[in-house]
């Protein structure tokens, strides 16, 4: 049986890991003494765009949520689609470390 966990709440960051000098990157909230996770690198310049890309993750399901929200609602109005469509902008960005 699947358990329905929440993930940790909160806007996340990508950050340099300085607890090393792997060139390894943490992901961060603004509420927590502690990572949620490690990206390991050693200094591959993918790290930054991997860790950029898991800090999105909240904000890229809040966005996915909202879009599926409207298409199950089948809503016609333009303002409401505009708002979703803005969120997925700034998740997609977010997550490409811009």
């Amino acid at each position: 049986m699947k358990e329905n966990k929440e993930h940790t709440p909160g806007s996340w960051f990508a950050a340099p890991d300085t607890t090393n000098n792997n060139g390894d990157y943490g992901i961060w909230t603004d509420d927590g003494p502690f990572n949620i996770a490690t990206v390991h690198g050693g200094g591959n310049i993918e790290v930054l765009a991997n860790a950029a890309l898991i800090a999105a993750a909240p904000d890229l399901l809040a966005a996915c949520e909202g879009i599926m929200g409207l298409l199950d609602a089948d809503l016609d109005a333009v303002a409401a689609w505009q708002k979703e469509a803005d969120a997925v902008r700034a998740a997609i960005a977010k997550a490409k470390g811009k």
